[in-house]
Parts: C-alpha cells; sequence; structure tokens
C-alpha cells in the first residue's frame, strides 16, 4: 500500500519534471539573448537529470518482473 502510494508520488514528480522540461523547449524558440538562452540550457539539463533519477527511483518501487518503459525524446 506504501508502495502504490510512493509510486503515485513519483509519477505525479515525473509528470511535473516533463512539464517543466517542455515549457524550457518552448522558451528556447523564444529567447534571443544567448546569456538566457544558456540558462535555459542548463536548468533543462539539471531537470533532466533530475527526471532520470526519478525514474529510477520509480523503477526501483515495481515489484520483481514489471518494467515500465518511457517514451524517447530527444
Amino acid at each position: 500500500m506504501i508502495a502504490a502510494i510512493k509510486r503515485a508520488l513519483l509519477l505525479f514528480q515525473i509528470r511535473c519534471q516533463q512539464a517543466t522540461i517542455y515549457g524550457q523547449d518552448e522558451c528556447l524558440a523564444c529567447v534571443g539573448d544567448p546569456m538566457l538562452h544558456s540558462r535555459i540550457l542548463i536548468a533543462r539539463h539539471h531537470a533532466k537529470a533530475e527526471l532520470a533519477r526519478l525514474r529510477a527511483e520509480y523503477h526501483a518501487l515495481l515489484p520483481v518482473g514489471q518494467i515500465r518503459v518511457w517514451e524517447a525524446r530527444a
């Protein structure tokens, strides 16, 4: 029961990170300042690393033999 609640919270956090990365991608198309562009790229890199960590935590809570395949994005 506790593992199911943790998985639900992790799925919520994963979805939030995906929304953050999507928003950062959208902002990159609008930004003209090279310094701001670089900062967004760095923040996106950190967000992707956090997303990978959250996915690993989620996989660790799955029962043995179950695996979740995530969509591939650039």
